[in-house]
């Protein structure tokens, strides 16, 4: 949490160190746009988003905290209540609109070639009937 700063949510993509490799995640607009509205309210201008009443960067456990009272709130099950959990269902889900995405491009692309091969049917010479019609 302490990573997500204000100045990544206003350029829309979060810096992760991740198994030694730096990733950047985009900010989906409508996750950003609330994220810059909370930034606003809280009148933060730099620094950490997440932040305790005293203005320093929330913990492991203070996250864990929020989260397992947000899953309490919602009638989610306690075992589903972790940052961890958190992160594979966002990885399941994320691999899952790809996978998706991958489906729907095959198909288009599939479409398009029956398409040209139906166009280059009926662009070939016609038969004409019986009285040359």
């Amino acid at each position: 949490m302490s990573r997500l700063t204000a100045d990544q949510v206003r350029a829309g993509r979060l810096s992760v160190l991740d198994k030694g490799r730096r990733q950047y995640l985009s900010i989906p607009t409508c996750l950003r746009r609330e994220l810059l509205d909370y930034v606003r309210w809280q009148g933060l201008r730099t620094g950490p988003v997440f932040v305790t009443r005293n203005g320093k960067a929330m913990s492991r456990t203070q996250v864990t905290s929020a989260i397992q009272s947000l899953c309490r709130d919602a009638q989610v099950e306690k075992a589903k209540c972790n940052p961890r959990c958190l992160r594979k269902l966002y990885l399941a889900t994320r691999s899952e609109i790809e996978r998706n995405v991958r489906i729907l491009a095959e198909q288009a692309y599939e479409q398009i070639l029956d398409a040209e091969q139906l166009g280059t049917e009926d662009s070939g010479p016609r038969r004409r009937g019986k009285h040359g019609c």
